[in-house]
């Protein structure tokens, strides 16, 4: 076991240390999540020009 002192830096002590890193999400799973988190903005955009776009729309 790794004791962390005062001195040491944290990019040494996580060095040292051992601990898994476990990915937040699986590689086959980035570039449907990216997709989808590019959806959210997308959707803004659509809602927030939808009125103006209905009102030029009405004088035609």
């Amino acid at each position: 076991m790794t004791t962390v002192t005062a001195t040491e830096t944290t990019g040494d002590a996580i060095k040292d240390s051992n601990v898994s890193k476990t990915p937040i999400l699986a590689k086959e799973y980035l570039l449907p999540f990216i997709l989808v988190a590019a959806l959210f903005p997308l959707w803004g955009f659509a809602n927030d020009i939808t009125n103006p776009l209905v009102k030029a729309f009405k004088d035609i």
